[in-house]
């Protein structure tokens, strides 16, 4: 494990903020020199691309923790962009699995990512926010991300992968496996899968095969 040090103030740092460490494995991939940091975070590194250096940071699902990994690199660096990355439900009934939703904002407008505070897992409440906001898509971490670059002053981009389409119910309700910072919690997820196997085990499977598309 290491600690990253203060980039230079010619050095292009872009830090990217996940979920889940896995939303991160494409870009840790293509690092040069990848290598662990020591943040207290579920999961943080670093690396070097084109000259550019990345940090990546996951910490769970939802505002609270999102801003505690953002907080936590920009007490070790100063990044000249941050990026909410990883997975988003699709609103627009066009977006399919694995499209990339690319945005600036996260304000629900149209086109946009819309924040919210829990899973959203039916088509009917899916139709809905889309025809209350026009937005895109929608996720957990981009709203308060936002909020939290534009208060430093860094400029800010969302790019999201769709796990799931619009006309889509997840099958379970993800929001029963969240512990209490609010971590998708995956043995929970997998008990209430088995609570009900029949449509539990197919829904899991399918939401497992979604997230390897994107």
């Amino acid at each position: 494990m290491a600690t990253a040090d203060m980039p230079q103030p010619s050095e292009r740092t872009i830090l990217l903020v996940a979920s889940e460490r896995r939303e991160l494995a494409a870009f840790a991939r293509r690092l040069e020199k990848p290598r662990l940091l020591d943040w207290g975070l579920d999961y943080a590194a670093e690396g070097w691309c084109g000259g550019t250096r990345f940090l990546l940071a996951a910490n769970g699902a939802g505002a609270r923790l999102a801003l505690r990994a953002a907080e936590e690199a920009l007490a070790h660096a100063r990044p000249s962009l941050i990026v909410s990355t990883g997975y988003c439900g699709a609103l627009a009934p066009h977006l399919r699995i694995g499209d990339i939703v690319v945005c600036r904002q996260a304000g629900g407008e149209p086109g946009e990512i819309l924040g919210v505070d829990h899973v959203v897992t039916t088509a009917g409440d899916k139709r809905k926010a889309f025809a209350r906001t026009r937005a895109a898509a929608v996720d957990m971490e981009s709203h308060a991300l936002a909020q939290l670059a534009a208060g430093h002053g860094i400029p800010f981009r969302i790019i999201r992968a769709v796990s799931d389409e619009a006309g889509e119910d997840l099958g379970l309700d993800l929001n029963l496996a969240r512990d209490g910072e609010g971590r998708i919690r995956a043995a929970t997820v997998i008990r209430l899968a088995l609570l009900h196997p029949f449509s539990g085990l197919p829904a899991l499977k399918r939401l497992a095969s979604n997230a390897s598309c994107a």
